[in-house]
């Protein structure tokens, strides 16, 4: 069915794409609290939001994989559609607002990325190096101006999506699994080779070493493992002595 006049398409295109601030419509058209965070009617905000997602989203998957940067997305959209919801139901001004856009999702990325890479520094054009903290924050500045005085519903969609993203980061660093897995990628990284393909890194295998030969773990394994990555998460792999070398690939392999 075609649309010949513009208005009218637009119109439905918002009434069923686009969260409604509305509780009954909102509950009719459930599919709403998925679709506005992949619709956007404006071409600028369309376009920071995805050269955001795209920057963020890459270095979000140094340490990560595609389904928890999925997981991510989506989960921070949600939970800034749940606030925005529950803001506006108790504002007197929220009446016939609706939620647009991928902010919320792409804050969550933003912010877990940024919570797992902190010190990451990126050489920008013209400012030359400056670490990735202080880009987000300047990035999220952004995104709450352009929000636009009054609007409290919008303001705590973001809000949703920034707390989304620091329980992922909490979620993940207390992760068993996530504390033994090491991330080779050193924390020193110019901006454009982070979007370069890099050749995989082979491990290096320790054939003999008096730590791997012991009959059973030490207790103090874990505590040692996680000095270790911290070390690694903080200078890279390529910082640690061949004898943490050794050592790290023993507990993990005891592990």
């Amino acid at each position: 069915m075609a649309f010949t006049d513009p208005y009218v398409g637009a119109l439905l295109l918002k009434e069923n794409l686009t969260l409604a601030s509305d509780w009954h419509t909102s509950l009719t058209h459930p599919w709403t609290y998925i679709t506005y965070m992949f619709t956007q009617f404006s071409f600028l905000h369309l376009l920071f939001n995805m050269m955001w997602l795209f920057w963020f989203g890459k270095i979000f998957l140094f340490s990560n994989t595609r389904k928890n940067l999925l997981i991510t997305y989506l989960g921070g959209g949600l939970t800034g559609a749940i606030l925005f919801m529950a803001v506006v139901s108790f504002s007197h001004n929220g009446a016939d607002s609706y939620l647009i856009g991928s902010s919320a999702a792409v804050l969550a990325v933003m912010t877990t990325a940024t919570l797992l890479n902190p010190n990451l520094e990126l050489h920008l054009l013209l400012l030359g190096p400056i670490r990735l903290k202080y880009v987000a924050l300047i990035c999220i500045g952004f995104t709450f101006a352009g929000i636009g005085g009054g609007n409290a519903g919008g303001f705590s969609a973001h809000l949703g999506g920034i707390i989304f993203g620091i329980c992922v980061y909490c979620f993940i660093t207390r992760s068993p699994r996530s504390r033994k897995s090491v991330s080779s990628i050193p924390l020193n990284h110019n901006v454009l080779s982070i979007f370069r393909k890099k050749p995989k890194k082979k491990v290096p295998v320790v054939l003999q070493s008096p730590i791997i030969n012991k009959t059973g773990p030490d207790p103090d394994d874990e505590a040692r493992l996680d000095t270790l990555l911290d070390k690694v998460r903080i200078s890279g792999y390529d910082s640690l002595t061949s004898a943490e070398k050794r050592e790290l690939n023993a507990i993990s392999s005891r592990l």
